[in-house]
């Protein structure tokens, strides 16, 4: 009876801290059910935590348990770490897509209590699945607000760090000159999960995040590939030469993935996520600049993977992002692009 009348001012934010004896007995009467689950996340958002101060593991194997990604992916972030959340849905959701064709058999097998268990949780308890818990804790964070109330991170440098560890956790800022010295699929693990869940998620949250002017304060410095022990090199990651926008490193992390897919096969994504993410690096490129700068080379390899890739359901944005470039980036003879275009379907 005492915690119940504890829990009005805790959520109204007149209770900000409670002695370790208290917040240890409301996660022993609140992480027993998925509705109490669920204030209990609630109820730690409103406090100002330190580890140590409840049994967090009792609190995040109940989540699991039931299924409750965002109140897991609060509890990660109201203890101060932004990563954690991520690697844990998105593990959850691909084990979720490949079980989806393997749900309805369940039914009739021995997970019929577990499949029962996570849809009543998702349903009557409003919590989301992982997906889409994933993508929009991106959304927020990356942009310097809580989630998933929206709330802006505070004290700014929090924010901005929170922002840049996820950042730098989906586009590993890297020497674009050199391949990934772990390989595409290490490197990028992050950032090819979430393609994998869904390209056209992937692609709003980028157009969402982009349009933030919060992103404007992240800026990441580029690590080079070798000579990393080197007095040289430690003076080198200081150089202003070395530090670059967070817009800047989506665009070159595409093309670095859309050429590796394209020109050394690998099978990291789709030729229809290739396209799709091409066509809006292509667009940022060219709308952006001199905010986002590719080399000469670079503009004339993209060009020519946008004319090769052989992706019918992709060729309108393709061939839109291919007309951008020519218009930024004027060939010295057109000519030499005419049967291209015309063999890949390009006929504005």
């Amino acid at each position: 009876m005492f915690l119940e009348v504890l829990e009005p001012f805790i959520l109204s934010g007149q209770i900000e801290r409670l002695p370790p004896q208290a917040l240890n007995a409301i996660v022993d009467n609140y992480a027993t059910t998925p509705q109490l689950v669920r204030r209990l996340g609630e109820i730690l958002m409103s406090l100002r935590l330190s580890p140590g101060e409840f049994d967090i593991d009792r609190v995040l194997s109940t989540c699991r348990r039931h299924h409750l990604w965002r109140t897991f992916a609060r509890v990660w972030l109201s203890m101060g770490d932004p990563l954690a959340p991520i690697t844990s849905t998105i593990a959850a959701a691909k084990a979720s897509l490949r079980q989806g064709s393997g749900n309805t058999s369940a039914q009739d097998g021995g997970d019929t209590q577990e499949t029962t268990v996570s849809a009543s949780s998702l349903v009557l308890f409003g919590d989301e699945t992982a997906e889409v818990v994933v993508f929009d804790y991106l959304d927020m964070v990356i942009r310097g607000r809580y989630y998933p109330d929206g709330k802006a991170i505070l004290p700014q440098q929090r924010a901005e760090k929170y922002s840049t560890l996820i950042s730098e956790l989906l586009f590993p800022p890297i020497d674009t000159s050199q391949p990934p010295p772990g390989g595409i699929e290490d490197t990028f693990a992050t950032l090819l999960a979430l393609a994998e869940l869904s390209t056209d998620r992937l692609l709003l949250l980028l157009k969402h995040v982009l349009n933030d002017p919060f992103v404007d304060y992240i800026n990441i410095i580029v690590k080079p590939t070798s000579g990393l022990n080197s007095r040289a090199s430690e003076r080198s990651l200081r150089r202003a030469s070395q530090v670059k926008s967070f817009i800047q490193i989506v665009v070159d992390t595409i093309f670095i993935l859309a050429r590796a897919v394209y020109l050394d096969g690998c099978l990291a994504l789709t030729r229809r996520q290739v396209g799709l993410l091409s066509s809006y690096a292509i667009a940022l490129y060219t709308t952006r600049f001199p905010l986002v700068f590719l080399k000469d080379e670079t503009v004339v390899e993209w060009a020519d993977i946008l004319l090769h890739l052989d992706d019918a359901s992709t060729r309108s944005e393709r061939e839109y992002a291919f007309e951008m470039i020519l218009r930024l980036n004027p060939p010295q003879s057109y000519a030499d692009y005419i049967d291209s275009a015309r063999a890949a379907g390009f006929f504005r």
